[in-house]
């Protein structure tokens, strides 16, 4: 499903990576089904292969995911990248 949103193939392999990376393709479908635009999909899935990458690099599975973490990540993204519209929202409802 990823395929639809990214045409490169080392964009599509980075979205696979991290430990949510096999519920990516997944969660394209459902953004899809919900029918969010094609743009706003891609940001989204975006976000969310940056949050596995993140718990990659933090050593963290999936079941280790806790609002501090989320917290954390929420932390590092501000001290990065200037929010997004949606963006806080996004985390929000991880």
């Amino acid at each position: 499903m990823v395929h639809q949103f990214f045409t490169w193939s080392q964009t599509r392999q980075r979205m696979q990576e991290g430990p949510l990376g096999p519920y990516i393709d997944e969660y394209a479908a459902l953004l899809c089904e919900q029918g969010y635009s094609h743009q706003s999909a891609r940001r989204q899935i975006r976000w969310l292969a940056d949050f596995s990458r993140w718990l990659q690099r933090q050593g963290l599975q999936v079941e280790e995911i806790n609002l501090q973490r989320i917290a954390n990540y929420q932390q590092y993204r501000r001290r990065r990248w200037r929010p997004r519209r949606g963006e806080q929202e996004f985390l929000q409802a991880l």
